[in-house]
């Protein structure tokens, strides 16, 4: 009876570690496929708390290790969010996705797939929520609606990522709210005209970041998108006039950075240094419209994160100085 009794144990043991690690092969393409850029989410909610900290930080009473404990807290919370996000978009997106050559290995019980994708997305909503609600009220409800506005994105019932413009302007919003998420953890009122300024600032600029992203990667996803009848804004305007209105952006942001050296709340060193980036940036996306390819776009686009994100960076600086 002992022996009976300790192989039925064991064989328990041995069952539910072939489950853990049939979930992790499934789950991790998944996940390795989408952290590359979620990193983009996080250091916008990351360097608005920053800012925001620098600019407070005379009358801010709170401990160092607290202050760690708050960042430490919107990293995770923003992580978890964004990456949920991607995963419960893939649930939807997989005839498209697997034109587009995305390195996702599918496995043979499609099923089983997309509950642990379901069930995985549901835990890191859950638990975002939680944190963003223990860092303050409104970083809570900034965080809800980023949740919101993941579901009606991808769920096929409103599908914003199939309709025009849609998509990107969501998407768009969706940075603008991981940037409140990072101010509001920091600040529970905006009184003054510059706090003021500074909470409207920080989520215009990461709104406009996805009016250079977002299109470049849909010029990257033109084939796949194509096929699956979604209409994107390469689709509809053409390749070489995204590329014109990415231009246009990136001149906007650069107006905006003047405007904060004028308006005195940052040093000189910030349009100096953005103006290096810029020239980057609008170097880099002549390029690849001279010569675009899925190599291309994918090179482009991780290399323009890097410049949009240098651009907060940059602002970050400008009021240490």
């Amino acid at each position: 009876m002992g022996n009976i009794k300790n192989n039925s144990i064991y064989c328990k043991i041995k069952n539910n570690i072939r489950l853990i690690s049939l979930i992790c092969q499934t789950l991790l393409p998944f996940v390795k496929s989408r952290i590359k850029i979620t990193y983009v989410f996080t250091t916008i909610a990351s360097i608005s708390f920053l800012i925001v900290f620098g600019y407070t930080n005379e009358t801010n009473q709170e401990s160092v290790s607290n202050t760690m404990i708050i960042f430490f807290g919107i990293t995770v919370c923003v992580t978890m969010t964004s990456l949920a996000t991607y995963l419960y978009n893939d649930l939807y997106d997989i005839k498209s996705d697997s034109k587009n050559n995305r390195n996702v290995t599918l496995v043979s019980d499609t099923r089983f797939q997309y509950n642990v994708i379901f069930a995985t997305t549901i835990v890191f909503f859950i638990s975002s929520i939680i944190i963003a609600f223990q860092l303050n009220l409104f970083s809570g409800i900034a965080c809800l609606a980023f949740i919101t506005l993941s579901v009606t994105y991808s769920h096929p019932a409103t599908s914003f990522k199939d309709k025009f413009m849609i998509k990107t302007i969501v998407t768009a919003i969706g940075a603008s709210l991981v940037s409140l998420i990072g101010i509001f953890a920091i600040t529970e009122s905006l009184e003054t005209t510059t706090d003021i300024l500074l909470a409207l600032f920080l989520p215009l600029l990461a709104f406009l970041f996805y009016f250079v992203l977002g299109p470049l990667g849909d010029i990257g996803d033109f084939k796949g998108d194509k096929h699956a009848d979604k209409i994107t804004i390469p689709i509809m305007i053409g390749i070489v006039n995204t590329f014109y209105l990415m231009y246009g952006v990136v001149f906007i942001i650069a107006s905006m950075l003047i405007f904060l050296y004028i308006t005195e709340y940052v040093h000189l060193i910030t349009p100096i240094i953005g103006f290096c980036i810029f020239v980057l940036l609008i170097l880099l996306l002549h390029d690849t419209k001279n010569n675009y390819n899925k190599q291309k776009i994918k090179q482009a686009r991780k290399y323009s994160r890097f410049c949009l994100l240098g651009i907060l960076c940059t602002v970050l600086i400008g009021i240490s100085v």
